[in-house]
């Protein structure tokens, strides 16, 4: 069965016509970038996918050494005892 415009998105659940209604907007914004860069699409997209992983591990890393701290369960230090431990105050 074929569906006219409206009824196929409202099926998929988006003005847009694709769940989560980013996928046309994002398209756009990576075919501009391409286009003013002179990058393939393929290789911007792995750039994003590499910068968007490191982000997001450090998120998550960051939040399990903060969740530690919270806990007593990773040492820390005052300002004052670095410079005292350092010599920094001489």
């Amino acid at each position: 069965m074929v569906h006219s415009g409206k009824y196929q998105q409202a099926s998929l659940g988006s003005k847009h016509g694709h769940a989560g209604g980013t996928l046309p907007e994002s398209e756009k914004r990576l075919d501009l970038l391409a286009a003013r860069t002179g990058r393939s699409k393929s290789i911007l997209l792995k750039e994003i996918i590499e910068r968007g992983l490191e982000d997001t591990e450090d998120y998550y890393l960051a939040h399990q050494v903060l969740e530690r701290v919270r806990s007593g369960q990773e040492t820390t230090y005052s300002a004052a005892e670095v410079r005292r431990d350092l010599a920094l105050d001489n």
